[in-house]
């Protein structure tokens, strides 16, 4: 024979329920606030939001940044991305300091071809305009190897593409792997 359960105690069961629920939402939003309070704000933004241009620059190009330089734009999906990108002015002198940094070669570039007219980058952000820089412009790219603090290999891809004064950048990284 089965007891009928009354009103009261299917009231009291729910609110358990309800309570157990608010109670896990509590702790687990608590846990998550003391957790970002913990981390360092600046990786937490970096992580979340990607580097600002000044950060990218001196990380992959130039450190400290010369004086001629102006970030127009950046783009860095922090550590979710495959790529980093940037855009700046610069003067010559301190382009060709950017070019003996690293072993930067000249690679065929047609201005007509390539991430020069139809991009997935150039559809994505309005900002990435390699036509700005002219017909005489010219692409370096250098492939890095380098090792984590973990002790991993891997590896990136950096291509600069210049205007023929050599005054205005564009800059991506890939990620190989």
């Amino acid at each position: 024979m089965s007891r009928k359960t009354s009103l009261r105690e299917k009231l009291i069961a729910r609110t358990r329920k309800v309570g157990v629920i608010l109670l896990f939402t509590l702790l687990t939003t608590g846990f998550c606030f003391l957790t970002a309070q913990l981390l360092p704000q600046d990786f937490s933004n970096e992580l979340f939001y990607g580097r600002s241009g000044d950060k990218l620059f001196k990380i992959f190009l130039l450190d400290p940044i010369p004086n001629s330089v102006t970030i127009l734009h950046s783009q860095d999906d922090g550590g979710f991305g495959d790529y980093i990108l940037l855009h700046f002015k610069i003067s010559p002198d301190d382009f060709s300091r950017i070019m003996t940094s690293e072993k930067y070669e000249i690679t065929s570039f047609i201005p007509t071809s390539g991430y020069y007219n139809d991009t997935d980058i150039s559809a994505a952000l309005t900002w990435w305009n390699l036509r700005s820089l002219g017909k005489n412009a010219t692409e370096y790219s250098v492939n890095i190897q380098y090792e984590t603090h973990e002790g991993y290999q891997h590896e990136r891809y950096q291509t600069i593409w210049v205007n023929s004064q050599k005054d205005e950048v564009y800059f991506k990284v890939t990620f190989i792997n």
